[in-house]
């Protein structure tokens, strides 16, 4: 199994993302350092953070994208410490001093 990949979306990912059912990460929807970035995804398999109150939330409705609903990678049991800590981890994730 492959760890998750990080990706920032660009202010106007939602007039870009769609290619029919699947969604396009290219330089219109993310923000890439790699010159001719280009890739397809299931929404099914996409993991969406989003800002709620200064904090990263993770979204489990589908996400709604020119009148079409797409549902997102579902939640199940899986272990944070499932995959190693790379270079980003201490700034995308805030370790809570209180137990789940």
């Amino acid at each position: 199994m492959n760890p998750p990949t990080v990706y920032a979306l660009t202010p106007n990912w939602k007039e870009n993302i769609l290619e029919g059912d699947r969604f396009e990460l290219d330089r219109s929807t993310i923000m890439s350092f790699q010159e001719g970035y280009n890739r397809q995804v299931q929404s099914t398999d996409v993991i969406f953070l989003e800002n709620q109150q200064g904090k990263l939330v993770r979204r489990t409705l589908p996400l709604v994208i020119e009148n079409r609903e797409f549902p997102l990678k579902l939640t199940r049991g899986v272990e944070r410490a499932s995959f190693p800590k790379g270079h980003l981890y201490s700034y995308l994730i805030f370790e809570s001093e209180v137990e789940p």
